[in-house]
């Protein structure tokens, strides 16, 4: 269930909270576990709308099989993954065509003088590494557009509260080297690890990518890719799965940890949260309400609009291609009201927890 739905967009250019929770179910599906992954943005293309997540939304947010590949890639072709990347987003407004899971870049848009490895002397833009522009009046290279501060992992030997504790002595402060979403209890995170040239990574991509699909030839060019037919569609359904109902905590005490209740007064904030059992269901229109008190240990308190938006759910599932009469009683044998409480205990959360959000993982300069 998604209270909130999820945005396959971000307002900032970046990171998606969508793109977030695809890339990292890629990322830590079992038979994939790679150091990092990519995926493009286009690929996803829907929304996740709010209430019962559904196959058939899924089908919507991924019409196509693509399934995910592995694929070794050294520091160097890593680098120039994110400088295309980079490109791709200049040429699109400054909007990042990639969503990615276990690394951290930032795409600057603005043009890239420093890097000498993309500059020197050209006549053609053909003499200009990595599709790089020729300005014929200096006869220069001109870095259109680049990759920066590119991260793969966290040492957890280096503590950090803000990128100066990442940085070393006498260097320019590397930006968004520490951690500061994941901290503990007294809000210290790590930092994450610069890429190095010279070593190996896996990545877990898109079949389609990984045969050059949206212009990444140097992934084409891999010879080490393996595809796992894992679809990306199969990945994001089983990371969802795997998630929290919504109001569990490990405090409340109850195996399922959701919080015990007899009437709705018992789940504090009445208004967003309702005490679901069997027997004690009923509704008011198509707003579900509580009957009386469930039975000590028998009520669990459940999101409102999730037993509502359920409950919604299966009345039109009663409806379709029914007559009147026969969806009233399909509607009477399932009371929609119970069995949307009842699905609300176990059914997950599409929420912040299981990565429902943007945190800054690709930042856009020049937007």
């Amino acid at each position: 269930y998604a209270p909130d739905g999820s945005a396959p967009r971000a307002t900032s250019g970046g990171d998606s909270p969508l793109g977030n929770m695809v890339a990292t179910a890629m990322w830590l599906r079992q038979g994939v576990q790679t150091d990092f992954s990519l995926t493009n943005s286009a690929g996803i293309r829907a929304a996740m709308v709010p209430g019962p997540v559904t196959i058939e939304q899924l089908f919507n947010i991924f019409p196509f099989d693509n399934s995910i590949s592995r694929v070794n890639v050294s520091g160097v072709e890593v680098q120039k993954i994110f400088d295309f990347s980079a490109r791709r987003a200049a040429s699109r407004g400054c909007v990042s065509q990639i969503q990615i899971a276990g690394a951290r870049v930032v795409l600057d848009c603005d043009g890239c003088t420093d890097r000498p490895d993309l500059v020197g002397p050209c006549q053609t833009d053909l003499d200009c590494p990595d599709g790089g522009e020729c300005n014929q009046a200096t006869q220069t290279c001109i870095a259109t557009a680049c990759a920066r501060y590119i991260y793969i992992g966290a040492d957890p030997k280096r503590p950090c509260t803000s990128d100066n504790d990442c940085t070393p002595p006498g260097t320019p402060v590397r930006t968004g080297s520490c951690d500061s979403f994941n901290v503990d209890a007294q809000g210290v995170g790590r930092c994450f690890k610069e890429i190095d040239p010279l070593a190996s990574y896996e990545l877990a991509t898109s079949n389609y990518l990984a045969q050059g699909g949206s212009g990444f030839r140097i992934l084409r060019a891999n010879t080490t890719q393996f595809d796992t037919l894992i679809q990306q569609r199969d990945a994001l359904t089983e990371y969802i799965r795997r998630g929290r109902p919504c109001g569990y905590d490990s405090n409340n005490g109850t195996q399922d940890g959701l919080k015990a209740c007899t009437t709705d007064t018992d789940c504090g904030d009445a208004a967003a949260y309702a005490c679901a059992c069997i027997g004690h269901a009923g509704e008011n229109g198509n707003t579900c309400t509580t009957v009386g008190s469930c039975e000590t240990g028998a009520g669990r308190c459940v999101l409102r609009t999730c037993r509502d938006s359920v409950a919604e759910f299966h009345r039109r599932t009663c409806e379709g291609g029914r007559t009147p009469a026969a969806a009233a009683s399909c509607e009477a044998s399932i009371n929609p009201c119970e069995l949307g409480g009842e699905e609300c205990k176990y059914l997950a959360c599409v929420d912040n927890r299981i990565g429902n959000f943007t945190d800054n993982r690709i930042q856009v300069l020049g937007k």
